[in-house]
């Protein structure tokens, strides 16, 4: 068993976070706003790609933290999108 805890405790939380992430892109497309999800998305691309790429280098803890870490940039971005939109498309 050793270490298989260092793995799952931020893997399992990753996967908590893409369900979440699972509700927002629908609900931007819903809202008429799919650009926004299309702009998190490259954003997301811009900055993982590096972290990934150098977290594979250094060990797969790194890697798997480097992954949580887009999982949640990529959660933030779409999450204040959406919700900037829904203020609003409500004041309107």
């Amino acid at each position: 068993m050793g270490r298989s805890h260092t793995y799952i405790r931020p893997l399992s939380i990753a996967i908590a976070i893409h369900a979440m992430l699972a509700m927002t892109g629908p609900m931007l497309t819903g809202l008429g706003v799919p650009r926004y999800e299309l702009k998190a998305q490259l954003i997301t691309l811009i900055f993982s790609v590096p972290a990934l790429v150098f977290a594979a280098q250094q060990s797969i803890t790194m890697l798997i933290y480097a992954l949580l870490g887009t999982y949640l940039l990529r959660f933030l971005l779409l999450t204040i999108a959406g919700l900037a939109e829904l203020a609003y498309s409500g004041s309107t």
